[in-house]
C-alpha cells in the first residue's frame, strides 16, 4: 500500500486503484490532527476526512450482518455493505480488526464498501456485495476488490471455532487460528473475480499499534479505524 499524508492526517491507498482517476479512497490510520489517537468514532475527525476528500461521508449502521444496500437508504437501517453509482459520496467503513473492503467496477463506474468481521465472513457478505453490484449491471470479472488492514492469521484465534465458524473454513485453519485474508480471497474468486483484480493489504491491525486501533489487542476498549471510497 502507498502511505500518504496531508494536513497532519496519515492514510494508506491501494496500489491497484491508482490507475483510476475517478476514484478517491483511503484507509485512515490513528495518526491525525496532531495526535496518535485519530479515531473516526469522533465526529470532528470524520469532518476532517470529509474536508480532505471533498465529499460528505456516508456512514453505515454496522451490525455484523450480511445486508448490502444501494444508495440512497436510511442511515438508521442496519447494514454492513453499500453499493452506488453516485459521485462525491464517501462510503465509510469503521473497524478495529474487521476487514474494510472496497469494490470498484471501472467499466460501469460503480463502487462498493463492505464491513466484514468473522460473522460477515461466515455469512459470506462479499458474495452479497458482488451480487448487489451485479444487480446494478456489473460483471464479476470486471470487478476490483481491495481489503485493507485487518486482523492477521497470527492473531485470529477462535477457541470456539467449532460453533462460530463454518466447516468450509477448515482449509485455512492452523490450530485455533484462521487466515481470514485467504478465506476472503477464496470467497471473492468463487464469486468470479479474477485473482489479479484482488489486492489484500496483508497488514495486521493487531501487530501495528503505531498505525491502527485493534479491538483484540486493546481489550475491546479502543478507537475505530476508518476506510473511505468515493467516485469523483
Amino acid at each position: 500500500m502507498i502511505r500518504k499524508e496531508k494536513n497532519g492526517i496519515v492514510w494508506l491507498e491501494f496500489e491497484i486503484l491508482q490507475q483510476f482517476p475517478f476514484i478517491s479512497h483511503g484507509c485512515f490510520t490513528r495518526k491525525g490532527d496532531g495526535h496518535d489517537s485519530f479515531t473516526v468514532a469522533e465526529q470532528k475527525n470524520r469532518q476532517l476526512i470529509e474536508e480532505l476528500l471533498s465529499s460528505p461521508i456516508i456512514e453505515l449502521n454496522q451490525v455484523h450482518s450480511d445486508t448490502v444496500l444501494p444508495l440512497p437508504f436510511s442511515r438508521d437501517t442496519p447494514c454492513d455493505g453499500i453499493v452506488t453509482d453516485q459521485k462525491n459520496k464517501a462510503l465509510m467503513i469503521k473497524h478495529a480488526d474487521c476487514q474494510a473492503a472496497f469494490f470498484v467496477d471501472p467499466k460501469r463506474k460503480l463502487i462498493g464498501a463492505t464491513h466484514s468481521g468473522w460473522r460477515g465472513s461466515a455469512q459470506n457478505i462479499y458474495e452479497k456485495t458482488v451480487r448487489s453490484l451485479q444487480a446494478l449491471g456489473s460483471d464479476p470479472k470486471d470487478l476490483i476488490a481491495c481489503i485493507g488492514p485487518s486482523l492477521g492469521p497470527s492473531h485470529a484465534e477462535f477457541i470456539n471455532w467449532e460453533t462460530e465458524l463454518p466447516p468450509s473454513f477448515s482449509p485455512y485453519q492452523l490450530g485455533d487460528h484462521f487466515d481470514f485474508w485467504a478465506i476472503s480471497r477464496h470467497q471473492l474468486e468463487s464469486c468470479g473475480l479474477l485473482p489479479h483484480n484482488i489486492e489484500i493489504a496483508r497488514i495486521c491491525t493487531f501487530s501495528t499499534p503505531e498505525l491502527f486501533f485493534s479491538y483484540r489487542r486493546d481489550n475491546k476498549t479502543t478507537g475505530r479505524n476508518g476506510a473511505c471510497i468515493s467516485l469523483v
